[in-house]
């Protein structure tokens, strides 16, 4: 319904103040305008690290890695593996596990890589495909110094955990909410 609300309210306003169709049109300069008028620090954007000086190895292998739609970029995956060799006996944290690739990537420099995901009771119950929910954890189910949790975020207990985490990776639900919560 609230859709629906939205969706008149649009009609109404174009036809009634045409001219405000140009915020739809000039989204991103818009945006840029109240980014500036709340951060005038950052007027011309957040500041830019070169990765280089993270990365520690240039022949570091990223492997296994799929090339398939929703996981990390290699980039990302480089730089957590790059951060854990810097850490001795890492303790690596995922929020978000998908087919695995990060954390099977992560397990030969972390000590340990403890993943969160929606349990495979929840996937289903929220309508996800069966063969979508079997590809979850396939890269890094059988490693021995993976322990993957299955739990919603939202309300999962990381009490447990404070702490005790050398590198933790956020990658989970990209919804505001979630993002801001699992943060």
């Amino acid at each position: 319904m609230k859709k629906l609300q939205t969706l008149w309210n649009v009609i109404k306003t174009a036809i009634t103040e045409p001219g405000r169709l140009r915020l739809v049109v000039d989204y991103e300069k818009e945006y840029l305008i109240k980014i500036k008028n709340k951060y005038p620090n950052y007027i011309n954007g957040l500041p830019v690290i070169n990765i280089s000086e993270f990365i520690s190895g240039k022949n570091d292998v990223i492997e296994p890695y799929t090339f398939l739609g929703g996981n990390s970029l290699p980039t990302d995956i480089a730089l957590l593996r790059s951060l854990a060799k810097q850490l001795a006996n890492c303790q690596y944290f995922e929020i978000g596990t998908w087919r695995g690739e990060s954390a099977a990537n992560l397990a030969d420099v972390a000590a340990q890589c403890i993943t969160l995901n929606l349990p495979d009771s929840t996937m289903i119950e929220k309508g996800l495909f069966k063969n979508y929910i079997e590809m979850h954890r396939y890269f890094s189910k059988h490693l021995k110094n993976v322990i993957h949790l299955q739990h919603d975020s939202l309300t999962f207990d990381f009490s447990k955990y404070k702490n005790s985490m050398d590198l933790i990776f956020v990658d989970g639900d990209h919804h505001y909410r979630e993002v801001q919560s699992d943060t």
